[in-house]
């Protein structure tokens, strides 16, 4: 179950208009970025959240289980932050994405709403898509090669012996 800080339950039960979107983002290299989806910069974490302006999030999919979590970001090139150079050597392939519901007003009211990594990352002149898959996706892959009493290996190929 997800902790929501009472008083940003409150708020929320009240219907309150201050929210907005934070991903933070740790790139291979080590590099922390963190955006937002409000006009503003908004001091988060200890970073300062650079307003994306055309960003939004997408539908996220969680499940029971070793299932994968599922989300999608998407929105316009704006930041000098993200380079296409930087997508086109692979800089952000990978790279762990916290996203957050917080309240701008007060960002210390904030709920942790998905943990993963970014995957395939589709991009046009202006704009990108981003797959972001749960950090249960590692689980999922297939690691090495599996022993039994038939040889997985096909006839004639390198591994045949």
């Amino acid at each position: 179950m997800r902790a929501i800080p009472e008083e940003l339950a409150t708020r929320l039960a009240s219907g309150v208009t201050t929210l907005a979107h934070v991903w933070r983002i740790t790139r291979r290299d080590g590099d922390v970025f963190a955006f937002t989806d409000h006009d503003e910069p908004l001091a988060f974490d200890e970073l300062v959240c650079e307003p994306m302006v055309g960003l939004q999030a997408g539908v996220i999919e969680k499940s029971l289980g070793l299932n994968v979590d599922t989300a999608s970001i998407a929105g316009a090139l704006s930041s000098d932050a993200i380079t296409a150079d930087d997508l086109a050597r692979g800089l952000w392939d990978g790279a762990r994405v916290d996203l957050y519901r917080v309240d701008w007003t007060s960002p210390e009211l904030h709920v942790h709403l998905f943990a993963g990594r970014i995957g395939e990352v589709r991009r046009g002149a202006q704009a990108f898509e981003s797959e972001l898959r749960g950090l249960q996706a590692a689980l999922n892959v297939r690691v090495g090669r599996v022993f039994s009493r038939f040889c997985d290996a096909d006839l004639g190929d390198a591994r045949c012996k």
